[in-house]
């Protein structure tokens, strides 16, 4: 769950004008997403609201979390792997805005939402989400018409 300060951060940068990359790993690093906010697409609280719409469509995130796992915890190693995976999907993203060489959809709108996967799972709706090792899964996330953060209209 993302922090309160995270949306005020997120709305005062959409202000004046300039993007939030959010990187984030979950599920003990075997997943992770990475997710772009911006006033042409969607602030963060439009891709959350919209992400949470998707839930069906999405593994759970939460599955096999042990309440005494903690990142640092040196018994599990493949953490530090999975982390890098999605660190450096982080990177590739930022560097592609960076270089105006984020990828588009059909219709023209930028990718925003990339989720990456370190192993298979599954949809909560039984679908094949991520089909094998380093999987990525992108999407264009509209905003809310209307949202007074990003005013997208």
């Amino acid at each position: 769950m993302l922090h309160i300060a995270s949306y005020i951060l997120d709305g005062l940068c959409l202000e004046m004008n300039k993007i939030v990359i959010y990187v984030n790993a979950f599920y003990k690093a075997k997943a992770g997403v990475v997710a772009i906010s911006n006033k042409k697409m969607a602030c963060l609280d439009c891709l959350t609201e919209q992400i949470e719409n998707m839930k069906s469509k999405l593994p759970d995130f939460n599955l096999g979390m042990d309440d005494n796992y903690r990142c640092a915890n040196s018994s599990y190693i493949a953490s530090q792997i999975y982390n890098l995976n999605i660190v450096n999907l982080g990177v590739r993203i930022i560097l592609n805005y960076l270089t105006n060489k984020i990828p588009k959809d059909n219709e023209g709108h930028m990718y925003n939402c990339y989720f990456i996967g370190n192993e298979k799972m599954k949809s909560l709706d039984g679908k094949e989400f991520f089909t094998n090792e380093i999987t990525i899964r992108r999407y264009s996330i509209p905003g809310y018409r209307g949202c007074c953060v990003c005013g997208n209209e």
